[in-house]
């Protein structure tokens, strides 16, 4: 049997137009629809979603459905993908493993859900394992084969396995803590991240097929693929990419591939390449992985704390550098609470008891953001300096000025420092005693 398989595998070289081997083609289907209200509302995040594929000319996607989730308030959802063309599938009625209710329930869970979504129009007889998870032994797994051919199911395969669920997870924390979140390093993860994923999968794919075959991406519906699909899009699109239908993607012969291996949780082309004798750990994207991404997610400073003028205090008092050498000037700062939401302070730079310098300071905040006021002599307008942490000190940020581009404020045993730099590697750096000054 294996034998026959490797043999289908390898016929997918030779029975495909030069197009087609030279092509890149991926379709997207969304799991767990329709989702119920998270940080946005169902008719919020489907608005946004269909918005987003339609302006990013997605020709079509699935929405694979576990409908469980049906109930009139993501009644609209359903309504919306038909009105936008997209196609419906079967994702089960409970989303529970094969394993865990045995695969007589299991079949009977999926005409459950079958008898439902036939009543739109768009309904296409495909089903989605939840979790991908096809079976852990062979009886279960054949049985659900079996069941496909009975009732002319066909397996919405996936070819692009990712953890998108667990960086909308990390998004919806953050929110409901109450961080701040920048939207653009977001977005710019999500892409990255889903294009290597896209990237990976695709590169086993030509070592073990010997081309690129017409791709699945598994996507969730959920925020982050609301706010940032036709992002995506765009980029795979410049990557060379051609969005194709689910429907076209499913035409690919690797439809056909009925694997040996009980390692289908990564997709298809992962249990091709398995059943060509690859080991597991080679088949599985370094962003699978809860604590990689929180890793990324956590370097990347995507979410951070809203700060407020209290976690400005600490700067409140009088303070001054300690010269080694009493002839070495004196740099001081003061600082003063002015009113809730305003501090002024003064920078100076005295030798010899004469001041050579000075800088009036002042921290406002406006709205929701704080923002640092640096005024020398000889500048008519401050420069503006952005609160962008408080999570280790406080870290003001202007990209677009010369020097500095970032002052960080850090307090420890009692003292404060303070880094000016450029962003990079040209600085300096001062540390302040608490002083009364005379």
């Amino acid at each position: 049997m294996k034998y026959r398989h490797l043999l289908l595998v390898s016929l997918c070289l030779f029975i495909l137009p030069l197009q087609s081997l030279l092509a890149k083609q991926i379709a997207i289907t969304f799991d767990d629809a329709p989702r119920p209200d998270s940080t946005l509302t169902g008719k919020q995040r489907t608005d946004l979603l269909m918005q987003a594929l339609k302006t990013a000319q997605v020709p079509q996607v699935m929405f694979f459905v576990t409908t469980k989730h049906l109930t009139p308030d993501t009644q609209y959802q359903m309504a919306q993908y038909q009105k936008f063309g997209h196609l419906i599938a079967n994702h089960s009625q409970q989303h529970a493993a094969i394993h865990v209710i045995g695969a007589e329930k299991y079949a009977e869970d999926i005409v459950q859900a079958d008898k439902i979504l036939q009543q739109y129009t768009n309904f296409r007889p495909y089903f989605r394992f939840p979790f991908l998870n096809e079976g852990r032994d062979v009886q279960s797994r054949d049985a659900i084969r079996a069941f496909f051919k009975e009732h002319d199911y066909q397996n919405g395969y996936v070819t692009v396995d990712n953890y998108d669920w667990y960086m909308d997870k990390l998004y919806q924390d953050a929110v409901k803590q109450g961080l701040k979140v920048d939207r653009q390093k977001l977005q710019r993860l999500y892409v990255e991240t889903l294009t290597q994923a896209i990237d990976f999968y695709d590169d086993i794919a030509q070592k073990t097929l010997g081309r690129s075959p017409k791709h699945v991406l598994l996507l969730h519906e959920n925020d982050i693929a609301a706010y940032f699909i036709d992002d995506l899009v765009a980029h795979l699109r410049q990557q060379g990419w051609e969005i194709i239908s689910p429907e076209e993607a499913y035409q690919d012969p690797i439809a056909d591939y009925v694997s040996d291996t009980l390692f289908n949780g990564q997709g298809r082309v992962a249990a091709i390449a398995k059943d060509q004798g690859w080991k597991a750990r080679e088949l599985v994207h370094p962003a699978e992985d809860e604590q990689y991404l929180e890793q990324l997610f956590e370097q990347s400073k995507v979410f951070s704390k809203n700060c407020t003028m209290q976690d400005a205090e600490k700067l409140l008092g009088q303070w001054q550098t300690q010269p080694k050498k009493p002839s070495k000037a004196i740099t001081q700062e003061v600082w003063h609470k002015v009113s809730d939401n305003t501090f002024e302070g003064k920078g100076l730079v005295v030798k010899s008891q004469t001041i050579q310098s000075e800088e009036s300071l002042r921290l406002v905040q406006m709205q929701q953001e704080i923002f640092y006021l640096a005024k020398v002599s000889h500048n008519e307008m401050p420069t503006a300096f952005k609160l962008v942490s408080c999570k280790d000190g406080l870290l003001f940020e202007n990209q677009q000025h010369d020097f500095p581009k970032q002052i960080h404020y850090k307090f420890s045993d009692g003292n404060m420092q303070v880094e000016v730099n450029d962003g990079a590697n040209k600085g300096f750096e001062l540390i302040f005693y608490p002083k009364t000054l005379q």
